[in-house]
Formats: structure tokens, sequence, C-alpha cells
């Protein structure tokens, strides 16, 4: 197969790495995240068979590559078309730090309207979880988090409990907060984005019977109170990177009103700024952009 890329290729442009096998674009990029999880930019040079075209807004999710530079090849099937209005900047920050979290509340942990999530560390990348739970319709949106600064942001962003469960019973706190006429209290939904285990061990504590966590950060060996999995007959599942169906369903959000980017858009620096950039990356600024 012939992986040469064709028509409108930039004098200059560097499309390095292609994969064999994939049907491939070049892209100019406009938006990137510094730690290289997410581009956005536009198509100026097409692979064989490619369906795209030049001139097309798109994001893409995970790599761009090993460097960031301006021009890079990407997958056609990593590929989400930018809708009209969303700027570049926002559609890289929803790949690289928003289509993770939905892909842990909807496409895995099957969130619906009317249930109760809450966030276990929710600074750093967990802090995008609460108003994708609120974008979501959830009843109640806590954050669980031994940080003040994080709990703060937590509570701007849309929670309506926020706790640090060190000096306090956070289960009761949380059921107490969650119990309704019809329902008993507790979480329907608990996301685990921290690596301590003693995370997961609070969040199976504060599930509603039958309620469910995802893990998406904790690594390693985690324990498991194996009796609420099955007397609450509750379930403890994984989740992994997103798709690009996760990312569209977070554009369609944004475009639709029902999700506000306008506090959560990170800080921006000049390409020419990229170690700069990458040394400003920290669990209270999870993300950073850079502009070609």
């Amino acid at each position: 197969m012939n992986h040469r890329l064709q028509g409108g290729r930039e004098p200059g442009s560097d499309f390095a790495g292609l994969a064999a096998g994939e049907v491939l674009v070049g892209i100019r990029a406009q938006a990137l995240a510094a730690d290289r999880r997410a581009a956005s930019g536009t198509i100026v040079a097409l692979g064989p068979g490619s369906a795209w075209r030049a001139g097309d807004r798109v994001v893409l999710i995970g790599a761009a590559g090993d460097d960031i530079s301006d021009t890079f090849a990407g997958p056609q099937a990593g590929l989400t078309l930018l809708p009209p209005g969303i700027s570049f900047e926002v559609g890289a920050l929803a790949a690289a730090m928003l289509a993770a979290p939905y892909r842990a509340l909807l496409s895995r942990g099957g969130l619906v309207p009317t249930e109760s999530v809450g966030v276990f560390a929710c600074g750093g990348s967990g802090l995008y979880a609460v108003p994708l739970a609120v974008a979501l319709a959830a009843m109640h949106v806590i954050g669980v988090d031994v940080h003040s600064a994080a709990l703060d942001r937590a509570r701007r962003l849309g929670a309506d409990l926020v706790l640090d469960p060190r000096p306090i019973d956070a289960p009761r706190a949380i059921r107490v907060h969650t119990a309704g006429r019809s329902r008993p209290g507790g979480l329907d939904l608990a996301l685990v984005t921290g690596e301590a285990a003693e995370w997961l061990d609070l969040a199976q504590a504060c599930l509603a019977p039958g309620g469910r966590v995802v893990l998406a950060g904790a690594g390693g060996s985690v324990p498991l109170a194996a009796g609420n999995l099955i007397t609450a007959e509750q379930s403890v599942m994984g989740v992994g990177e997103p798709h690009a169906v996760d990312l569209e369903a977070v554009l369609a959000l944004i475009v639709a009103g029902r999700l506000d980017v306008g506090g959560m858009v990170p800080p921006r620096f000049a390409l020419a700024d990229i170690t700069v950039a990458r040394a400003a990356v920290s669990a209270d600024t999870p993300c950073v952009l850079v502009r070609p």
C-alpha cells in the first residue's frame, strides 16, 4: 500500500510516522495538549482512500506523535469533525480532558438522569468529571477530595456538595444528602480518579444498594470490599482510553449549550515555549495547550 499523503501538502510539512495499513490524513495543527494527548487542526493532506476533505476542521484523540509539531499525520479512524462555532482550543480541551470522564460516566458507568454521582479525587483530571455530570443531569454531584482548592473548584463547576473525608463520616454525610422519599441514600455511581487504594474503599462505602464504581485512575493491586459486592449488589468496573464517539458526544453537549467550558479553558503557550508549557502541567493545572 502507498502510504504517501497526497494533495495540499505544504512545503516543509513533516508527516512522518505513518503507520502501515491505516488510512491517514495530514493535519496542520492549531491547538495541541502539551502532553500530546490530543490535537486539533485543519486537514491539509489526504492519504489514499481517505473519506475526509482538505480544509476540514478536526480533532484527534491520542498522541499526535512523539514530538509536538505544527504538522502531523493521524489515522482517519481517530478523527472527529470539529463543529462550526467550536474553537480549536475548546476542541483540543474536549479531546484531552473531557472525553475520558464522559466515557467513564456514561459509556461505561451508564449514568442516567436522577442518579447521584460522586467524584473521588476531584482535583486534576477528575475535576472535569464534575461539570460533565451536571451536564448529564445527575440529581446530585458530589466532589470528594482532601485538598481545599480542588473542592472549591468542584463547587464552582456545579457540585452541590463537596467534602473532605478526613474529619467527617463521609459515607453518612453522603447518604443523608442524597436520601429521598422514594430512594435510599448513597451514590448510584462513584468515579475514582485517584491512584490511592483508599479512594476505592471509601467510594464503595458511599454507594447505595446496587451502586457501581468506575475506576479511572487506580493502578496496581486494589483491594475490594467483597462483602459489599454481594450483599449490596455493587459492581466495580474499569475504563480505558476514550473513543471518537465519546468526543463527539462531548462536543454535542457543548454545541447544545448544556456544557459550559468557559471556566475550563486551560493556559495557552506558543509552540516555541513547549518546555515551559510542559513544566506548567500539574495536579492544579492538568491540561495546558500550545498554539503553533
